[in-house]
């Protein structure tokens, strides 16, 4: 055999051959057979078409890539005529959609990949085939897409520090945002501050694996919800002697909303959960009781509890002990009494008075603390009327306290009465009777010219009307009754203070009998020690003066006492200090 365009590099001879064809173009095979007996054949010529070599190139594309980040394409040099076969090899799977000479290459799975290319050609006269160099491609892993931020959904605001997390690869790194803000991180957990107030957030996180490969971005929703608001707690802040059930209440509440009540010293009879409750309290509570309540929001953010203190009202109805004029003031009646277990009642003593003896309404005139003992109504005249006084109490659980008893004021009236004679005249006095305790008697005092008061009479408490003579006492002689009780520490009402006046004019007698029977024995001038400063001076018939003295007072320096006194008709001068003179003549009688 022989060729023509190429060489022959197998032995000869045989019935083939193999050839190593030269440059491309046209050659030829020629063949003839010699038979066993030596007789050669005609010669055959097998024309050959010397087709170019292909040299496929190496596939082209991205060597390095993130598995969920494809398709990836990757791409020979388009030959005209040729047609192309892609194989993927190696650890990473994946899948490939051809055309042509490009491929697309979706990982399904991380390792190294393998990418080989064949082309083929088919061009007249035979069919030559080309195979690339291998394209060795790292896929990597990518961060999972099927993850999701753990944390809450909603939470209360004030809460503290709350932590999100993504739970990415080992080795990864995270990019968290809030509203778009980005907020540090620790290897995929991020926290949101405290400090956040209420409102609707995103919160996004993405992953980046070791490898660059950046994951998805997850996206969250947080609601941060606002703490109920502060609460008030309406209902009665006293509870009294008898058991009770008060109720209570939260207004305004929020819908949605629970109520947690906790009661010390009561008992929680119905309502646990809602804004209204009852509570039901024992009977004679003394010591406070404590209420709370703490809401929680339809979203179970609790709020700030919030207490009251309900305190035992045991005040006892007011007792009025006694009602007195004060003695230097007509216009102000001093009115004592007592309030038991007054400590804790909210609410003043109402004073109330009307005119003595009225069936009319009582009429408010003042109000005093309830641990007070006294009270002083300024505001009447207690000359001109006697006065009934009552007290009453509203405790703090509304209910109305009015006094058991009353208590009247003494009325004093006085008179001045002429007198006729020697008399100097009488004040008729008459006054009301005491009510309020049981009347012992009464004591009548007087007073003359501004001086002290002295004790006239003691008196029975049926006598209401007493009269005074006056026997040149003072040209103005005042009056107050007191009423007394006969209790062990006797209780004393003082009238108002009743006044008169008289004239108390000087009156000489013109007849003494110095004989020491008490009678006349001296010179008797009536009302002389109202006169101070005075001076008396006696004359004789003869006008020789046989006696002067100041402050002449009918008793230590008195004339007519001296028995050398000679019988006859004598003349006195008695003057005031003013220059007031007044003569007369006085016979002594022996």
């Amino acid at each position: 055999m022989g060729s023509n365009g190429g060489r022959i590099t197998s032995p000869n001879g045989g019935t083939s051959i193999t050839v190593d064809w030269g440059a491309a173009g046209t050659g030829s095979v020629k063949v003839t057979s010699t038979s066993a007996l030596g007789c050669t054949s005609d010669a055959f010529t097998l024309p050959v078409i010397i087709n170019q070599q292909l040299q496929t190139v190496k596939p082209s594309g991205p060597g390095s890539v993130c598995q969920a980040d494809g398709p990836f394409a990757y791409a020979t040099p388009s030959i005209n005529g040729s047609s192309y076969a892609w194989q993927l090899f190696g650890s990473a799977k994946g899948s490939l959609v051809n055309t042509g000479n490009t491929t697309s290459i979706s990982f399904s799975q991380p390792g190294i990949a393998k990418l080989v290319v064949t082309q083929t050609s088919n061009p007249a006269g035979g069919i030559c085939r080309g195979v690339s160099d291998t394209l060795y491609i790292t896929v990597k892993p990518s961060p999972s897409a099927a993850l999701a931020i753990q944390g809450p959904g909603r939470f209360c605001v004030s809460s503290g520090a709350v932590t999100y997390s993504l739970p990415g690869m080992a080795g990864s790194s995270y990019v968290f945002q809030l509203n778009g803000t980005i907020l540090p991180n620790t290897t995929g957990t991020v926290t949101i501050p405290a400090g956040t107030a209420v409102g609707t957030y995103t919160l996004t996180a993405r992953e980046t694996s070791a490898g660059s490969c950046a994951g998805p971005l997850y996206s969250k929703t947080i609601i941060i919800d606002p703490l109920p608001g502060a609460l008030v707690i309406n209902g009665p802040r006293f509870v009294c002697p008898a058991a009770s059930t008060l109720t209570y209440t939260v207004p305004n509440a929020s819908p949605g909303s629970t109520f947690q009540w906790t009661a010390t010293g009561g008992t929680i009879t119905s309502g646990q959960g809602t804004a209204t409750i009852a509570v039901s309290f024992p009977a004679g509570s003394t010591t406070n009781k404590t209420l709370s309540v703490t809401e929680s929001s339809q979203f179970g953010c609790a709020g700030a509890p919030v207490a009251i203190t309900i305190v035992p009202d045991n005040a006892q109805a007011p007792q009025l002990t006694l009602a007195s004029v004060v003695s230097t003031d007509n216009t102000r009646v001093t009115l004592t009494f007592s309030v038991a277990n007054p400590a804790t009642t909210p609410n003043t003593v109402r004073v109330l008075r009307r005119d003595a003896g009225s069936t009319g309404a009582f009429t408010q005139v003042g109000t005093v603390a309830a641990t007070a003992s006294t009270f002083v109504d300024a505001s009447g005249n207690a000359a001109q009327t006697a006065y009934e006084y009552s007290l009453a109490l509203t405790n703090g659980c509304g209910d109305e306290l009015p006094a058991p008893a009353s208590a009247t004021t003494v009325l004093l009236k006085a008179t001045a009465s002429p007198g006729t004679g020697r008399s100097q005249g009488t004040a008729d006095l008459s006054w009301s009777a005491y009510q309020g305790f049981v009347v012992a008697g009464y004591r009548l005092y007087r007073q003359d010219d501004g001086k002290g008061y002295n004790l006239v009479a003691t008196l029975p408490a049926a006598t209401l009307q007493y009269s005074a003579p006056n026997t040149g006492q003072g040209f103005n002689q005042c009056f107050r009754v007191v009423a007394f009780s006969g209790e062990a520490t006797p209780r004393e009402s003082n009238s108002n203070t009743a006044c008169v006046d008289f004239a108390n004019k000087t009156a000489f007698y013109n007849i003494i009998t110095p004989n020491g029977d008490n009678k006349n024995d001296v010179l008797q001038i009536d009302n002389v020690q109202l006169y101070p400063g005075n001076t008396m001076t006696i004359f004789n018939r003869w006008g020789r003066e046989v006696f002067s003295t100041t402050n002449y007072n009918n008793t230590s320096n008195a004339w007519g006492a001296d028995p050398s006194i000679s019988p006859g008709v004598y003349y006195y001068l008695f003057k005031l200090p003013d220059g007031t003179a007044t003569k007369g003549w006085v016979e002594v009688v022996k």
